[in-house]
């Protein structure tokens, strides 16, 4: 059976790793090889995973580009764009090296409007978080996100306590360390309280009641799902006001699995013998 292969140009911390992870680990779930390559090491323990400079090619790959420049198209099966930038990745500006791009939502494709080939919508994988209690957690709120400038950590932190909460928990790892001395570190105290990374996302929910997200950049926000799914109170601005997709993750998997036309394959894999 043919092996899906995830290459992408950036696989530190951030939304875009964690989604591609995610999806790794639902394709793998659901009977079909995926293996995510990248330069970084993030991901390396978040799914099955390897580095970008081991990445071999088969002619009978299926292949999902993320975020990689590539100059022509690699000699493969099927080959796939997964699009999770705006302007960061301008899809019309990019040599053309895949059969069809995905966007994320339709707000996400309009932006790359100039771009006039063939393309699919399917949203980002779902965590399985489940609507915790939020008693006692009322006037606590979360900042949840790498710490960077383009995050805006500050701006959330200094809007939730100008809201009134009595206590901020930031959560996240540091990605820029200059940024976080200069604009974060000075905001703590008492009323707001450093967490750094969490890698228990129930917890970390049941922990706050809301949450308050700043970015000057942001296509599908992860945090906005999960807050959704936490029915943790959501704060954002407008690089946030899409909707929040009510597919499944078991469409999702179905979708990607069609689009790399290997649908016949799986169905044969899960039929009981005869």
């Amino acid at each position: 059976m043919p092996s899906i292969k995830i290459a992408s140009g950036y696989t530190g911390p951030g939304g875009s790793t964690i989604a591609l992870a995610n999806l790794t680990n639902a394709l793998n779930a659901a009977g079909v090889t995926c293996t995510m390559y990248g330069p970084h090491d993030w991901h390396l323990d978040r799914c099955r995973a390897a580095r970008l400079e081991d990445l071999s090619l088969e002619v009978d790959d299926r292949l999902i580009t993320h975020f990689l420049p590539l100059q022509r198209r690699p000699n493969v099966a099927i080959v796939l764009l997964a699009s999770h930038e705006n302007g960061w990745f301008p899809v019309s500006r990019i040599p053309r090296h895949w059969d069809r791009a995905v966007f994320l939502h339709e707000a996400h494709r309009e932006f790359h409007s100039d771009y006039t080939g063939e393309y699919l919508l399917i949203p980002n994988i779902r965590e399985p978080l489940t609507a915790g209690d939020k008693t006692g957690v009322a006037t606590v709120s979360g900042v949840i996100g790498s710490i960077e400038e383009r995050k805006q950590t500050h701006v959330s932190i200094l809007r939730a306590l100008g809201d009134g909460r009595e206590k901020v928990r930031v959560f996240g790892q540091v990605s820029d360390h200059s940024y976080f001395d200069h604009h974060v570190a000075p905001l703590l105290g008492p009323r707001v309280e450093w967490c750094g990374y969490s890698t228990d996302k129930q917890a970390m929910y049941d922990s706050i009641g809301s949450v308050y997200h700043s970015s000057l950049g942001e296509v599908a926000c992860l945090v906005k799902d999960e807050c959704h799914a936490t029915n943790t109170a959501f704060f954002g601005n407008e690089q946030t006001a899409h909707e929040v997709s009510t597919m499944s993750n078991d469409t999702i998997v179905a979708r990607w699995i069609d689009a790399l036309g290997m649908g016949s394959s799986v169905a044969s894999r899960a039929a009981p013998p005869r």
